[in-house]
């Protein structure tokens, strides 16, 4: 044999080899430490996405009450161009004796044009708001209203519905005619107004019981109800015992923006359960969305005592 081929290590060059190699094995992860980082990470996840969601939710609520609070301005700008009166305001936002609605159309899960039509929102020969509203359509849907039925509107390339926003119907005036159309109430909700009848107020100066800042005006309504640009309320129903005839929107953690006749706008939390009807794509505008309720609302409570009433 070769002695210069012969193979010689030192025992330092050994160790440091021996160590290397331990060096290289050290640095790895184990599959335990993997687990362990995965489990932190699903855990901060878990904690954190609520909070997110939550954040998103609240900006969408923000939009909307924004959304509300221009739909008011506009409404105080048209009452000072037209001799105070308010946005005329008529059953099935039809055009009365050559007066336009405040907005036209009527909202359905069926796939009319009326639900994505926006000249009905922004175009002044349809509505009579359109001037006051900077040609903004958006302000009239509700960023958390998104809800297209199923095999009859998804699948046709509407982003949503263009109004998620209703009036109160006893702000604005409609026919004087009775059972002419345009007339308030509707026939089938007669019997909720009594023994006076329906008031509203065509006029901001007629706004006295309750006032203004008491007087809601706009506010989103259930994507199942909504069918005219109004939601019914009775006043009569001021302790919560009655009937939900319209109801209002819930989508934003069972909350709402709601305006004020006086120009500002606020949040509303729901308090009772009934009145968060889940959307099932079911039409319930009318009569048939008649709610009995066998123990009083204080939603419905709510929203009768802020609902224009006689003097």
């Amino acid at each position: 044999m070769n002695p210069r081929s012969a193979t010689t290590h030192s025992p330092s060059k050994i160790k440091l080899r021996h160590r290397a190699r331990t060096h290289r094995v050290t640095a790895a992860f184990t599959l335990i430490e993997l687990l362990v980082v995965i489990a932190i990470i699903a855990i901060l996840a878990a904690i954190m996405l609520p909070v997110l969601n939550a954040a998103k939710q609240r900006a969408l609520l923000a939009n909307c009450l924004n959304n509300k609070k221009q739909l008011q301005i506009s409404a105080a700008m048209y009452v000072g161009d037209n001799n105070d009166f308010l946005p005329f305001n008529p059953d099935q936002s039809v055009t009365t004796a050559g007066t336009l609605p405040w907005i036209a159309g009527v909202m359905s899960w069926t796939s009319s044009s009326d639900n994505t039509n926006l000249n009905f929102l922004v175009n002044s020969s349809y509505s009579s708001f359109a001037g006051y509203t900077a040609t903004q359509p958006k302000i009239y849907h509700c960023p958390s209203d998104m809800y297209l039925k199923p095999g009859v509107q998804t699948g046709i390339g509407w982003p949503y519905r263009v109004r998620s926003v209703a009036m109160d119907a006893a702000v604005g005036g409609g026919n004087l005619t009775q059972g002419a159309p345009g007339f308030k109430p509707a026939s089938s909700l007669a019997g909720e107004f009594y023994p006076n009848g329906m008031f509203y107020a065509a006029k901001m100066s007629q706004l006295r019981n309750p006032g203004p800042a008491e007087s809601w005006v706009f506010t989103d309504e259930n994507p199942d109800s909504i069918d005219d640009g109004i939601l019914y309320v009775s006043p009569d129903f001021a302790t919560g015992a009655g009937v939900f005839t319209e109801l209002p929107s819930c989508l934003h953690m069972n909350s709402d923006a709601i305006s004020f006749a006086d120009g500002h706008a606020e949040f509303h939390k729901w308090k009772d359960g009934r009145t968060c009807h889940q959307v099932d794509y079911q039409d319930t505008s009318g009569s048939s969305i008649l709610i009995m309720l066998p123990t009083p609302n204080p939603d419905l409570a709510w929203l009768a005592q802020h609902t224009p009433n006689w003097p």
